[in-house]
């Protein structure tokens, strides 16, 4: 009698080969097609594991919450991204067990080649929210668009990448360690966690932009009645909605490095590292630059777990 992994590997016969078999319609030839994709997508998610339905939702809400949509104006669906396939990074089950034991559990869904979409869709959505601008760059475009990650994987694929990372407050309380260094500094202690042999199944890399904002979202949306129960505070006191400081949202008292998001130089020390947090009396997301010297009590690095 056969295993259950011999089962599901059998010897798929081409389109080509089934089109010799005799009498076989065109009808049946497409079911049978069908069914051996079937067990094609049964073998990749039993070796590379799946997303929970919680998963899902959680970021289908996000994407609905900040109009991510298709160039036809439909918005995006991540359940069929899913099924075609689209979905990259998908961690094993020992992957995401071991994640979720060192307390990543907020897996982050990122459409890769959506950037500006993404930054666009935040910025307008928590300025209307919050009555600010939602999202500022004090690089005024420079710096912002001469990171790696933005020069290297900036084009629409279709693809979408799944991390995990935690759903956390502080940088600094979550990271500890990798508060009051240089990025640096920081990069050194991801390359030594990455290299150990025992953590060959959780690997740790930086944030992106997009994740960061992807994360703010689902925080926001997670506590949107202790938010407005701040805002409806504020107001009996009489402070008009535009001069209020929000401080439930994440990283007001943290900077986030964002290891993603690195501009490179042949001079090592002309290097240089985006950051970003939620400032309180803005009511929106600050991004800044920053040099290889730069270190501070309140900066440290969130990280995501990555397959």
């Amino acid at each position: 009698m056969s295993s259950p992994e011999q089962s599901l590997q059998p010897n798929l016969p081409s389109r080509e080969e089934l089109n010799q078999i005799p009498d076989l319609s065109s009808e049946d030839t497409a079911a049978l097609i069908d069914a051996a994709n079937r067990v094609q997508e049964l073998q990749r998610r039993e070796e590379q594991g799946e997303l929970s339905p919680d998963i899902m939702q959680s970021n289908q809400e996000v994407y609905k919450f900040l109009g991510l949509t298709y160039d036809d104006g439909r918005t995006i669906d991540l359940q069929e991204e899913l099924k075609q396939g689209n979905i990259q990074n998908i961690p094993s089950p020992e992957q995401k067990e071991r994640a979720e034991q060192e307390g990543y559990t907020l897996g982050i869904l990122t459409p890769e080649g959506l950037r500006d979409e993404i930054q666009k869709q935040f910025k307008s959505k928590f300025a209307s929210i919050f009555s600010s601008q939602g999202f500022y760059d004090y690089t005024n475009g420079q710096d912002i668009n001469q990171t790696e990650h933005f020069k290297n994987d900036n084009q629409k694929t279709g693809k979408f990448f799944f991390a995990m990372i935690k759903l956390d407050k502080e940088t600094k309380d979550i990271q500890p360690k990798t508060t009051d260094l240089t990025f640096p500094e920081i990069e050194e202690i991801l390359q030594k966690h990455n290299q150990d042999p025992a953590n060959r199944d959780f690997q740790l890399q930086g944030l992106t932009i997009e994740q960061y904002l992807l994360f703010i979202t689902r925080y926001y949306l997670d506590h949107q009645q202790e938010i407005q129960n701040e805002i409806k505070s504020r107001s009996q006191q009489g402070i008009a909605q535009d001069k209020m400081k929000i401080t439930t949202m994440p990283d007001t008292e943290s900077w986030c490095f964002l290891l993603k998001e690195i501009i490179e130089s042949s001079d090592p020390e002309k290097r240089r590292c985006l950051s970003a947090d939620w400032y309180p009396g803005g009511r929106r997301v600050n991004v800044l630059s920053n040099d290889v010297s730069h270190r501070d009590p309140e900066y440290g690095a969130r990280f995501a777990a990555v397959a």
